[in-house]
C-alpha cells in the first residue's frame, strides 16, 4: 500500500533502515573488539592505546547512527514520519 502511495519515500525508508542496521552492526562488532582490549592483560595505557582503533571506529559508527534516526527533514513538524 505505502508503494502505490510513495515509491520514493518507500526507498528512502529501505535504506535508511539498512544503513542504520549496517551501523548498528559495525557498533556492536567493535564494541567487543574494544572491550576485549581494555580488559586484556597488560598495563592500562597499553590496553587503552591498543583499543584506540576500535573505539574511534565505534565513535564514528554511533555517530552515523546517530544521524539515521534524527527527524526527517521532509515533514514540516520535523517528525519522522515520510508523509
Amino acid at each position: 500500500m505505502a508503494w502505490a502511495v510513495d515509491k520514493a519515500g518507500v526507498v528512502l525508508l529501505l535504506v535508511c533502515q539498512l544503513l542504520t542496521g549496517i551501523a548498528a552492526a559495525i557498533v556492536l562488532t567493535f564494541t567487543a573488539q574494544a572491550m576485549t582490549h581494555v580488559l586484556g592483560t597488560g598495563s592500562v595505557s597499553e590496553r587503552l592505546h591498543a583499543a584506540v582503533p576500535a573505539l574511534t571506529v565505534v565513535t564514528t559508527a554511533a555517530g552515523a547512527l546517530a544521524e539515521s534516526v534524527a527527524p526527517c527533514p521532509r515533514t514540516p513538524t520535523g517528525g519522522s514520519h515520510l508523509w
